[in-house]
């Protein structure tokens, strides 16, 4: 069981990590609305593994973190993996107004300055995402192969969800604003 959980929290990364993440910026409710922030705004210095364990308390705020990077997404370079000192500990951190981070940062430790995002993805979320699907659907925004493509991003998020005790999902993420490479 405790295998099986591990491999569950490890897909969960994966599959929220490198997929487009349309959901986010398509079903997202509003509760995160981009924050003005610039690299010179001051961040509170937190670690990866401290981030992870209360992200309540850093929802919406400017974070400074330092880890490894583990991965840098090879299509697009929008977005990478971020290892604290623990190396349970990883966040993923979208390129946001940085643009693009590059392939040869896997390896580097760097320092990351952004706005912390946490996300839940529950029954209420899942039907406002399909509310603006049928919306979309209607208006012919959308493709039949993007509408079946979204409604079986759905159909994981709730497999999963039935999964978990709560029936609900966290996503947690950093959208950059600046990054130090401090070795490469």
């Amino acid at each position: 069981m405790k295998t099986y959980s591990i491999l569950f929290l490890i897909s969960l990364f994966v599959f929220s990590s490198c997929c487009n993440n349309n959901q986010k910026d398509e079903a997202s409710s509003g509760e995160h609305t981009a924050a003005v922030v610039s690299p010179s705004d001051e961040a509170i210095s937190v670690d990866v593994k401290e981030l992870l364990a209360n992200p309540g308390e850093y929802d919406g705020k400017l974070v400074a973190i330092t880890g490894m990077v583990t991965h840098v997404c090879k299509h697009s370079g929008k977005r990478l993996h971020l290892m604290g000192k623990d190396e349970k500990s990883k966040v993923r951190v979208e390129a946001g107004e940085v643009g693009k981070f590059e392939r040869e940062l896997v390896g580097s430790d760097v320092v990351i300055k952004g706005v912390f995002h946490k996300e839940v993805i529950d029954e209420e979320y899942l039907a406002k995402w399909a509310e603006k699907l049928e919306g979309e659907g209607k208006g012919e925004h959308m493709s039949h192969e993007e509408m079946e493509e979204e409604q079986g991003k759905m159909a994981r998020y709730r497999e999963m969800m039935g999964e978990t005790p709560d029936g609900k999902i966290e996503n947690y993420w950093v959208d950059a604003v600046s990054f130090k490479a401090e070795k490469l």
